[in-house]
């Protein structure tokens, strides 16, 4: 083998294992993101619930000075909440990062067509592999680009869970160093 071939197999191994890293972290933070919209919004409907009940209440019992302050409290919970809700926008989070995630999914597979289909490529310029080695780039540079920031702990956690020993890159291997083929 020459240092192209060897090069042009490092760099679609390199593109795989990016694009399963980004999109294991963008899932992880789609969820997290998913979770803290629950949350909030489900405090936020207990604190508007209890306020609309509060109301009647302190209507009700107008001689109870306490009824009336914690009434007010939880109108300003519940406003609160709901503004922070709408401005903290997790639910838009989540989706943006499932999007970005969904598309790493998707490359990943493009570079495992693309190997599969041009196995004996060694990325000579004219090779139709090499440009669609090109073209996942782009894919990749612009995906980069309109997808959402990852936070250090979600990508640490994908890289810590990551089996970089596993089969599912050993397809990515020259056929001399798969195991048990001849060198």
């Amino acid at each position: 083998m020459n240092d192209q071939t060897i090069s042009f197999l490092d760099l679609t191994r390199q593109y795989h294992e990016y694009s399963s890293l980004k999109s294991n972290a963008h899932f992880r933070a789609a969820e997290h993101h998913r979770k803290k919209h629950l949350y909030l919004g489900s405090v936020t409907i207990g604190a508007t619930a209890i306020v609309g009940t509060s109301v009647f209440t302190s209507l009700q019992e107008s001689h109870q000075s306490w009824i009336q302050l914690a009434t007010g409290f939880l109108a300003v919970l519940a406003v609160v909440l709901s503004s922070l809700h709408t401005f903290l926008g997790f639910g838009d989070r989540s989706t943006n990062h499932k999007s970005a995630a969904t598309g790493y999914g998707a490359i990943r597979r493009d570079i495992e067509i693309l190997v599969l289909k041009y196995p004996g490529s060694i990325g000579a310029p004219d090779e139709p592999a090499t440009q669609g080695l090109e073209e996942i780039k782009k894919s990749l540079d612009k995906l980069d680009e309109e997808s959402p920031t990852i936070k250090d702990s979600d990508w640490e956690y994908a890289c810590k869970n990551f089996d970089y020993s596993s089969g599912s890159n050993k397809w990515l291997q020259p056929t001399s160093q798969k195991a048990g083929a001849e060198p």
